[in-house]
């Protein structure tokens, strides 16, 4: 079939099976990468705000557990509220943190495909 066309006939078609070949390859790595970028998207915007979360919750935690000791050995009240006055950033990041780790495990669900994102 082949021997009655000419040279630049084979040459011709060819070339359009290397174009074809790498316009597809082209095409397939084009659909990779969005599937890449739709999971990337969804780290993005959901797992780092909850790690940056946890973070937080930990620090501040730490500082908490740190002041244990102390806390621990107050006799009554107002030893304890004392104790509070000297270190209210510590007391107050881990009070505003609290509907925080409610957040966290939320997102940590959506993220695991446990819940529908809406």
């Amino acid at each position: 079939m082949f021997s009655r066309i000419g040279i630049g006939a084979r040459l011709f078609v060819a070339f359009l099976g290397v174009a074809g070949l790498s316009l597809s390859s082209g095409i397939a790595g084009w659909i990779i990468f969005r599937e890449v970028s739709q999971a990337q998207s969804l780290i993005t915007q959901k797992a780092l705000p909850a790690v940056a979360a946890t973070q937080h919750i930990a620090e501040a935690t730490a500082r908490l557990v740190a002041a244990a000791p102390r806390w621990s050995s107050a006799a009554d009240e107002s030893t304890r509220a004392g104790l509070e006055a000297d270190d209210p950033e510590a007391c107050a990041a881990l009070a505003a943190d609290l509907p925080l780790r409610a957040e966290i495990g939320a997102t940590t669900r959506i993220f695991l495909g446990e819940e529908d994102v809406i």
